[in-house]
Parts: C-alpha cells; sequence; structure tokens
C-alpha cells in the first residue's frame, strides 16, 4: 500500500484468491485507499454476477473508489489452498416414479450451498439384470427404451472444490405400452422336494414385454440323483410344473431347461434371469 501523505493514493492488491459464495458480496471497497483485485477466482466468469459481490461506488457514490477485478481467473490459482470449510452440494433425485419405459429424470432441485454444482451423474441399476443398468449425465434429462423391473437410481452430484453428494429414488417399470411379445425367456425356476422322494420344479416364463407367456412348452433334464427329462406346459401364470417319475430319499438334484417353443415365438436363453436350479 502506497502512502498517502505523499499525495499518492494508498494502493491494495488483492490477488490470487477464491472467493466462493456468489450469492453474497465478499469484498468490500475502501474510502482511504485504491483496490485492485484482478486475477482471483470468483466461482463464476459472469461479470454481473462479480460485479454483484463487490461492494464499492457502484453500490455508493459516498465511496470514493471502484474495485478493479478484471482480468479474473477462471480456475482456483495454483498457490491458494483449498478450504476445508466447503460445505457438500446437497443432492435431489425426486420423487420415486412408475413409468412404462420411458423417465425424465430431474435432479434440479440440487444445489451447493457456498459454491455451484459442475456435474449431475445418474446410475440406474436394475434389481434383476446388470446389462439392463443405463446411467446418463445432467441435471434434467430423459431416459428411453428401459426394460421392465424395478431400478435403483442414484444421483451423484459434485461442486466446484471436487466434493460430492449423492440422493437415491425407486424407479418401476411396466414396459413399453406399445410393445409386441415376440420373444420369451425364463423368469425364475422353484425347486422342491414333493412327497418326500420325488423332483419338482416350477418354471415360470415371460415375454420380451414384461408378461407370462401361457401354453408354452418347456423341456428340461434333471441331474444329480435323478437323470431324465420331463416336460409340461405353462398356465396363464406361465409357470409350468414338472415332476420327476424316479424317487429318491432326500433327494438331491439339478435341474436345467433345455428348450422353451411356443408357435413363432423365439426363445431367448441369454436373456434368461435363470436357466439351471440345485436343490
Amino acid at each position: 500500500m502506497v502512502d498517502g501523505n505523499l499525495g499518492i493514493p494508498a494502493h491494495a492488491v488483492i490477488e490470487y484468491n477464491s472467493f466462493l459464495s456468489t450469492d453474497r458480496i465478499v469484498l468490500y471497497a475502501m474510502n482511504n485507499a485504491m483496490v485492485t483485485a484482478i486475477d482471483n477466482y470468483w466461482n463464476t466468469t459472469n461479470t454481473s454476477v462479480i460485479d454483484s459481490m463487490i461492494f464499492d461506488r457502484n453500490d455508493d457514490i459516498g465511496y470514493q473508489y471502484f474495485v478493479e477485478c478484471t482480468p479474473f481467473l477462471t480456475a482456483p490459482h495454483a498457490d491458494t489452498p483449498i478450504p476445508d470449510f466447503n460445505q457438500a452440494p446437497v443432492a435431489k433425485a425426486g420423487a420415486d416414479q412408475i413409468v412404462f419405459d420411458t423417465v425424465t429424470l430431474d435432479g434440479s432441485g440440487s444445489y451447493d450451498p457456498d459454491g455451484l454444482i459442475q456435474s449431475y451423474d445418474w446410475n440406474l441399476q436394475h434389481r434383476e439384470k446388470a446389462s439392463y443398468d443405463r446411467s446418463a449425465t445432467g441435471p434434467t434429462l430423459t431416459v428411453s427404451e428401459l426394460a421392465p423391473g424395478f431400478y435403483d437410481v442414484v444421483l451423484t452430484v459434485t461442486d466446484n472444490l471436487g466434493v460430492p453428494s449423492t440422493d437415491s429414488m425407486l424407479l418401476a417399470v411396466a414396459g413399453s405400452c406399445f410393445c409386441t411379445a415376440n420373444e420369451m425367456h425364463i423368469q425364475s425356476i422353484l425347486s422342491e422336494t414333493w412327497k418326500g422322494k420325488y423332483g419338482k420344479v416350477a418354471v415360470t416364463v415371460f415375454d420380451n414385454c414384461g408378461n407370462p407367456v401361457p401354453a408354452a412348452q418347456v423341456t428340461g433334464t434333471f441331474s444329480g440323483d435323478f437323470a431324465e427329462t420331463g416336460s409340461a406346459v405353462t398356465g396363464a401364470s406361465g409357470v409350468a410344473v414338472i415332476y420327476t417319475s424316479a424317487t429318491a430319499t432326500k433327494p438331491s438334484y439339478t435341474f436345467c431347461v433345455d428348450s422353451v417353443v411356443k408357435g413363432t415365438m423365439l426363445y431367448t436363453s441369454g436373456n434368461n434371469l435363470e436357466t439351471c436350479k440345485t436343490k
């Protein structure tokens, strides 16, 4: 600072600082000295916002000087320590939703109490099949062609200092209302011992629209204490119940589906949630 007694205005230089709170005044002018505040990081590049963070002659003509703030930094200076008082952002994933096969995700309610949110990352995890998982980025977006089932949706927001925060919601997907059922797969297999000595399995078949498939011929093989092949036709609920003809004492066995046949529908074993079951 130069001594004003020599006829030269005192001059304060403020540089290489990081001003993170864009919603308040962070720098005041001095009545007895000029202030230069160039080469600082203001957590924004919007000059109107930066001006609102400075109180000087623009705000009160009782002040003698304006604060010069340009040029400014677009990122914190390497010599500026990262403050340890940074507040974490608050993630808001929104309410649980029930949809057909398209969802609008809205994380715009998320906020950072002392800075800015730099990224919004969404992870949609299907509860039954990992290949149905999806990911997306952005505060508000639409995700289409979702598979039927339940998704655990997690939003991760990260502030300008790299601090993350998460929030989650539950998404229930019914499937497309325009779906054409032309494929089928095994949704589940339940195995048990019947009458204490027979093997018994209940095989559930679903189509690619998420609905049970009736009148499908299911054929499979028993191994272990049994060595035979059996088949049955699914009922209205898509379940075929297959029994062994042989018996065993406290039987232990494995049953694997070999084929599923119904008209022109394609059996896509790669989409099975289960193909074999051990009892």
